[in-house]
């Protein structure tokens, strides 16, 4: 294996848990700012009032969820 196909593999590598890192955000936090949104009942930009809700006990439940399916597509994006 010649020095530029390692290199371009490295690089494949990194590039696909770049993607996948961003995709677990993407669809984590849009979720999670959704969600905020619609029991506020508008967007907020109050720090205090978006973590109270987002730290309330069913959010919580909703967010292992959420997170699970962000996990599974980051991870099979970097994967592939």
């Amino acid at each position: 294996m010649s020095i530029k196909n390692i290199l371009v593999q490295a690089l494949r590598s990194v590039l696909g848990v770049f993607l996948g890192l961003m995709l677990i955000s993407l669809i984590a936090e849009g979720i999670e700012f959704l969600l905020v949104a619609l029991v506020h009942g508008a967007v907020t930009t109050d720090q205090e009032v978006y973590f109270e809700i987002r730290n309330r006990p069913a959010l919580l439940g909703i967010k292992f969820i959420y997170n699970g399916v962000a996990g599974l597509a980051g991870g099979y994006v970097t994967a592939w």
